[in-house]
């Protein structure tokens, strides 16, 4: 129980002093300025100016003659400047006292290229997730407007050749919906089995750090992304709890049937994709008087269970 008031309680810390930062969409820290990998520098470009007319959809003859072709315009990137202090004269100010961004990334295999899509800056500000957003006013909302108009047209990329593997570390608060099928009671009397197999559906909410990686090797025409995510959360849901003469306490009091009860605890969790795989720890909670001589109230739990994010 305390380890679980423990939890929640950082929980609620990270909403109110780090709002800002996380969401329930996952997003890709990229560092700028000077704190990013050398190999692999973000780089950017004027989108409407910087552009080469290059040519795609080829049509050849069955002897290899270029029939046709269309002219499309691509990002000159031989002209592109370094996302850091180098190019500070053309750099906003709230983005030069940045260490990192966040961003959406795809792939440009043909130009060897990670597109960097970053997130604008948020017009308006709340001091943690509960509180109403108030719009900017004065120096702030000149500066986040001339951030974002900056990113709007600017084009940003990495460059990353064949067999050169990048990372990025993503955090979001996650949610779903899970099912604890095989628990084991600690503590548990020797006339009671401490092995529980019912199935047993409830909710849980966290906070997921993962990497994203990308590598191409020779012989691929696209990037090959590797998404690995851990989290760290808290869970509850209904139960229905069988009580007989085998699990109650007292003789006189002893009650034969079914009730409800309310697990509560928390649960790390690995995850591949959308389906996630959980070790949790929590007890239950009888919500009937009758399950008051059940003999393993106020025991704690271990047990592995199974996950869908929802967000």
């Amino acid at each position: 129980m305390r380890i679980l008031l423990l939890f929640i309680s950082s929980l609620f810390f990270v909403l109110k002093s780090d709002c800002q930062k996380i969401s329930f969409k996952q997003k890709l820290k990229i560092y700028i300025n000077g704190h990013e990998n050398k190999a692999y520098q973000v780089r950017f470009i004027k989108t409407d100016y910087d552009t080469i007319m290059k040519p795609t959809a080829q049509v050849y003859s069955s002897d290899g003659k270029l029939l046709n072709y269309q002219l499309q315009k691509t990002p000159n990137w031989n002209a592109s400047k370094a996302f850091n202090k180098d190019s500070v004269n053309t750099i906003p100010e709230i983005l030069q006292r940045s260490e990192y961004h966040y961003a959406d990334i795809s792939t440009d295999p043909d130009n060897n290229r990670l597109l960097i899509y970053f997130w604008p800056f948020s017009t308006k500000k709340k001091d943690c997730l509960f509180d109403k957003p108030k719009e900017l006013k004065g120096d702030d909302s000149v500066k986040t407007a001339d951030a974002n108009n900056f990113l709007k047209n600017n084009s940003f990329s990495i460059s990353l050749d064949d067999r050169i593997l990048v990372r990025f570390r993503t955090m979001a608060f996650q949610a779903g919906v899970l099912t604890i099928p095989i628990r084991t009671f600690l503590g548990a009397p020797d006339s009671v089995s401490s092995i529980e197999t019912t199935v047993s559906v409830g909710s849980y909410i966290g906070i997921r750090f993962g990497t994203t990686k990308y590598v191409k090797l020779p012989n691929q025409k696209d990037y090959t992304t590797y998404q690995i995510a851990y989290s760290i959360n808290i869970f509850g849901g209904l139960n229905k709890l069988d009580l007989d003469e085998k699990n109650t306490k007292d003789a006189a009091k002893k009650f034969k049937g079914s009730i409800a009860s309310l697990s509560l605890g928390i649960a790390p969790a690995y995850h591949f994709k959308n389906f996630t795989t959980f070790l949790a720890s929590g007890f239950d909670i009888p919500l009937s008087s009758k399950g008051s001589n059940w003999s393993l109230k106020g025991k704690p739990w271990i047990g592995v269970g199974f996950g869908f994010d929802i967000f």
